[in-house]
């Protein structure tokens, strides 16, 4: 996350989105999540602080998550969602919710 917006400073206008968001640091821990988020995925608000964001990517997908997250964390760029982003099978945006399901 850059250093100069910490997470404090966000977390109103981030939780207050409509749609869901997902900030994390370099080494892709979650900092931050919107309301949206927290409950799509069945968690209570401020729970998925300090999990790896890679836990919540399907089994299938997650390898090639950290390698691509990783690649962005040293160059990052404005780049589209997996759904536009030439994943394998066109796999489209997803996350295990905290039940484990996809």
């Amino acid at each position: 996350m850059p250093d100069q917006a910490h997470p404090a400073v966000l977390r109103a206008p981030v939780g207050a989105l409509g749609d869901w968001v997902i900030l994390t640091d370099d080494d892709g821990t979650i900092v931050l999540g919107s309301r949206r988020a927290e409950n799509m995925y069945g968690y209570l608000p401020g729970e998925l602080i300090g999990e790896p964001v890679g836990s919540l990517v399907p089994d299938v997908l997650r390898a090639a998550h950290i390698r691509r997250r990783a690649g962005y964390a040293r160059h990052p760029t404005v780049r589209p969602t997996a759904a536009r982003s030439g994943w394998p099978d066109g796999a489209r945006t997803a996350a295990h919710s905290r039940s484990g399901s996809a």
